[in-house]
């Protein structure tokens, strides 16, 4: 619900319900529309080491439809970096968003169809039914006074996908629809799509796809005569981008897929994936180091994207940390889950070298470590010097490896480190020296290598 319009006169700075800003008031007083504002990065401000967090073409597009889809407009804030420039990924995202949305509202398939409406106002032909797909704005389709439930059809010439319905009152005469349904006629029967509340300026309601005769919106209840400038239809392509892969601690690989109607392919023998190689359809086991190697593919227009890798080594699903110098250990278990945007960190005001001790489980031959620094908006304890050891028996210790994190402040992604092979059974890495002034350390995530 987003009604365009508040009493204004109740509104006041500190006022208490302000959670009512969220969709208006139904009996406003003054037009106050929504504005929706967003940072295309975590922030308002360029920092280098959000470089690897600007938002995602999904996320994005969320953010397109459940703002200037839902009645209101939209500032997405680009910061400048450095240079005075926007940087190049926030350009490659929105870009995208562009691309896609060009994609989604490319051919308005109501456009010039037949139009019928159970009532329209006066007999008028000022007020008909085909004013709603006649792409002008200043035209509208309007019932008879005290009509406050009515319904308007789109019919197809042929049977027609459909995906998105964009739907927008005739703002001039004010804000009036309070609930619709929105309905597809299917092999000749109705079955419901959507079922909502306001509309205003502009609502833009996505759905599976449904191959339909007609479309039919029932406006269930407004504040007056019903007045609709514009209804349009279309068939958006689904979205063909690569998989968000994921591993837990267990060693089971998630993809995240924001389209259904797509399907991935992947290999996990290092070969190149095509549509004969096996579906992700379900979460499957990867304990030990493997390259899955996928590829997206569209069955609709039968595009597919490029080949894509993710390399993950051995799995944690035996690791323990049996020992920190200060710190929960009931938390601890957050630095070995697999998750870099959990985070675990030693007590506060600890001036003493911070350390952690982590039982692999086994005896493993390790070529390296790595380091996720704390993903979190305002990060601390971040280590930018440390020292590596392994051990047998968790007794006798070997340094391995002594170094820095070169500009990690800066450019928050995973830290890899390479040193001679070596057995260890027992890991510790140690925080020589963190960044800033809070003397806690942090770890996202502990990992090694093996290949």
């Amino acid at each position: 619900t987003n009604w365009s319009i508040m009493r204004r006169n109740e509104i006041y700075p500190g006022w208490p319900r302000y959670v009512e800003l969220r969709s208006g008031h139904e009996d406003g007083t003054h037009w106050l529309p929504a504005e929706v504002d967003v940072s295309i990065r975590p922030g308002w401000y360029y920092h280098p080491a959000e470089d690897h967090q600007v938002k995602s073409l999904p996320h994005l597009l969320d953010i397109y439809y459940n703002s200037v889809g839902r009645n209101a407009s939209l500032l997405l804030n680009l910061p400048v970096d450095n240079r005075g420039l926007v940087h190049e990924k926030d350009v490659e995202q929105l870009l995208a968003l562009k691309q896609q949305l060009d994609k989604d509202f490319k051919a308005d398939l109501a456009k010039g169809l037949k139009v019928h409406a159970t009532d329209y106002r006066g007999e008028n032909a000022k007020y008909e039914a085909e004013n709603v797909n006649d792409g002008n704005l200043q035209t509208y389709w309007a019932t008879n006074n005290g009509v406050k439930q009515a319904a308007i059809t789109i019919e197809f010439n042929n049977p027609t996908e459909v995906n998105r319905i964009l739907l927008q009152e005739y703002i001039p005469l004010g804000q009036r629809i309070k609930n619709f349904i929105v309905s597809a006629e299917v092999n000749g029967e109705w079955q419901e799509i959507h079922g909502q509340t306001t509309i205003g300026y502009k609502r833009i309601l996505r759905f599976d796809a449904v191959r339909a005769t007609k479309i039919k919106v029932q406006i269930m209840d407004a504040k007056g005569p019903i007045a609709i400038s514009n209804i349009e239809l279309y068939r958006a392509p689904n979205l063909l981008i690569e998989p968000d892969i994921q591993r837990n601690r267990d060693g089971m690989v998630n993809f995240s897929i924001p389209d259904k109607n797509v399907e991935v392919h992947y290999t996990l023998d290092g070969s190149e994936p095509n549509t004969s190689s096996a579906k992700y359809e379900k979460p499957f086991l990867v304990n030990n180091p493997t390259t899955i190697k996928t590829m997206t593919f569209d069955p609709q227009s039968e595009e597919q994207t490029g080949v894509s890798s993710t390399y993950f080594d051995i799995s944690k699903k035996d690791w323990e940390v049996v020992h920190t110098t200060t710190g929960s250990m009931f938390e601890a278990s957050k630095l070995i889950d697999d998750d870099p945007k959990t985070f675990w960190a030693t007590d506060d005001g600890v001036k003493t070298i911070q350390e952690v001790v982590i039982d692999l489980g086994k005896t493993l031959m390790l070529k390296g470590f790595t380091y996720w620094p704390m993903q979190e908006r305002y990060p601390f304890g971040i280590i930018t010097n440390f020292e590596f050891y392994v051990s047998q028996d968790d007794i006798n210790w070997e340094r391995v490896v002594r170094g820095e994190f070169a500009n990690i402040v800066n450019s928050r992604v995973e830290q890899k480190v390479g040193f001679k092979t070596t057995k260890a059974r027992y890991i510790k890495l140690r925080g020589i020296k963190v960044a800033g002034e809070d003397y806690r350390t942090s770890f996202a995530e502990i990992g090694v290598i093996t290949e």
